[in-house]
């Protein structure tokens, strides 16, 4: 009786973890998609602080050369 009791509990403990280990995995991949789309975003903002660099440096050349 105990060693039936004993092997209900240690299933039931074992599918409470193979449950959890879903969880975690599905939680994994919405942060992986989380960190891509963050990732894509600060890739993005780069380019477009570039490119106004590179405009503020044109517009300064530009103000240098009329006067």
């Amino acid at each position: 009786m105990i060693k039936r009791t004993l092997c209900k509990d240690l299933y039931e403990e074992i599918e409470r973890l193979e449950r959890s280990i879903v969880e975690l995995e599905e939680q994994i991949i919405e942060l992986k998609t989380q960190l891509n789309m963050k990732t894509e975003e600060a890739t993005s903002l780069y380019i477009e602080n570039q490119n106004l660099r590179h405009k503020i440096e044109m517009l300064e050349k530009d103000s240098q050369t009329a006067h």
